[in-house]
């Protein structure tokens, strides 16, 4: 955590770094921490599948249902949408 934080400290924009961050947090069970470093990743990496993947899964530990939904249904469309690129480009 310390070098993610380092990591974060020198480049604010890395939103892969709030991801691991925040999915370290999620599995120590700081699920309120770990929210706030995940929505922030997903603010600045939007197009990241797997950042909105875990943000479901620690919405859902709060139970805060509708935005596990929400963020259930980025992440799925993201998905859907990487299946159509690289489906065209097999083709």
């Amino acid at each position: 955590m310390p070098l993610l934080r380092e990591v974060i400290r020198q480049d604010p924009k890395h939103g892969d770094a709030y991801y691991q961050l925040g999915k370290l947090q999620l599995e120590q069970g700081n699920t309120q921490e770990a929210i706030s470093n995940l929505e922030v990743g997903t603010r600045l990496s939007p197009d990241r599948d797997y950042i909105h993947y875990q943000l479901a899964l620690a919405y859902r530990r709060e139970s805060r249902a509708e935005d596990a939904e929400r963020e259930m249904k980025a992440y799925q469309a993201l998905k859907n949408r990487q299946r159509g690129r690289d489906a065209a480009q097999q083709n």
